[in-house]
C-alpha cells in the first residue's frame, strides 16, 4: 500500500471557480491525482444517483475506464466472460497492461492514494463496500469560516 498523505489543502489566493480549481488545492503539483479525484468524485455521485453507491469491488473496472484502453478493456472482458476469480482477473489484466505499455499501477497507486485523500478530507466515506459523497466537508470549512468571521468581528 503507498503512503497516503494526510489530506490538507492549499489556501488559494482567490476562491475556487469550479471542483477542478479545488481539486487543485487537495493535489497540488499532481494533475494526473486531480483529473483522478474529479472523475471518481463524479462516478460516485453518478453511481449514488442509480443505486447505493461506487461499489470498492469496482475499482478494476473503474481503473479501466480511466485509463481508456480499448484492447485492455475488451482483454479484461474476456476474462469476466470466462468467469476467472477476480484476483486472477486483476493479476491478468495488470501483466497485459505491461506488454501494452499501459501505466496500469500507477494508475492503480494513485487510485489508492485518491480515495484515501478524499475519505480523509471527508468529501466521501465508506459504508457496507459503498463509496458515497458527503457533505461533512463542506460544513467543516462552513464552520471554520464561521469561527473566523465570529473572532474577526468580537477583535473590532
Amino acid at each position: 500500500m503507498p503512503y497516503i498523505p494526510i489530506a490538507k489543502i492549499i489556501i488559494p489566493k482567490e476562491k475556487p471557480k469550479n471542483l477542478e480549481e479545488l481539486l487543485k488545492l487537495l493535489f497540488p503539483n499532481h494533475p494526473e491525482r486531480q483529473k483522478l479525484a474529479k472523475m471518481l468524485l463524479e462516478h460516485i455521485h453518478n453511481a449514488e444517483k442509480r443505486k447505493r453507491g461506487f461499489h470498492s469491488e469496482e475499482w478494476l473496472e473503474f481503473i479501466l475506464g480511466y485509463l481508456d484502453n480499448r484492447e485492455l478493456t475488451t482483454y479484461y472482458q474476456i476474462l469476466v466472460e470466462k468467469q476467472l476469480p477476480r484476483t486472477e482477473i486483476h493479476r491478468k489484466v495488470e501483466k497485459k497492461a505491461k506488454e501494452l505499455g499501459i501505466p496500469f499501477g500507477t494508475t492503480k497507486t494513485n487510485y489508492n492514494i485518491v480515495i484515501k485523500t478524499l475519505q480523509n478530507a471527508q468529501m466521501i466515506y465508506k459504508s457496507r463496500r459503498y463509496y458515497r459523497t458527503t457533505k461533512k466537508f463542506g460544513e467543516l470549512l462552513y464552520e471554520v469560516a464561521k469561527i473566523w468571521n465570529k473572532w474577526i468581528e468580537e477583535g473590532r
